[in-house]
């Protein structure tokens, strides 16, 4: 395996793009709350049942959180370093008969009903069955299935419709995976 210096695009990685606007919401929000300080533009009302007691001391000002360990999460958030398994040839296939024969319509080789966007067939001993993979020009897939034809550098990306999966035709991209 070879090291790529290309990455697939940041946005097919949306799970660390809303850790991390999450965060920064975190942080401008501790901010704000601490520019503000205890009775410096908020006021604190107990319920009107309870208008003749204390206000509770959980209503007072409170610390903000500590940034350090935020910073640490975001920096176990980095992306995966990729690595190249190589061309491959991608063809398209669909749950009907002529697709899939007598295994027309059901979960696929792994167990799991196929998805289109999600799953893909390959050679297990190549790609085993659970192996998320980037297609170059299709996108992030998961190996949930196998056939007959698959073999070696081949694989089958699943679509939901026949005319879809004829549609995609015969490709060639270059697939990567994460590198553990």
């Amino acid at each position: 395996m070879t090291r790529i210096r290309d990455k697939p695009p940041a946005s097919s990685y949306p799970t660390i793009d809303r850790i991390t606007g999450v965060l920064c919401a975190g942080i401008l929000l501790g901010c704000l709350l601490a520019c503000l300080g205890p009775g410096e533009g908020r006021e604190a009302h107990a319920p009107s049942h309870e208008a003749d007691k204390p206000i509770a001391a959980a209503a007072a000002y409170q610390r903000p959180v500590e940034t350090g360990r935020i910073e640490e999460l975001i920096e176990d958030t980095t992306e995966p370093e990729l690595v190249s398994l190589g061309t491959y040839t991608l063809y398209g296939y669909c749950p009907c008969s002529k697709c899939c024969g007598k295994w027309s319509g059901g979960p696929t080789a792994s167990g799991t009903m196929p998805q289109e966007g999600r799953t893909v067939a390959a050679d297990w001993s190549v790609l085993p069955a659970g192996t998320e993979i980037y297609i170059g020009g299709v996108g992030w897939r998961v190996v949930e299935d196998t056939g007959a034809g698959i073999d070696g550098h081949t694989l089958d990306v699943y679509y939901d419709s026949h005319e879809a999966a004829l549609g995609h035709g015969v490709q060639e991209a270059v697939v990567y995976a994460r590198q553990d």
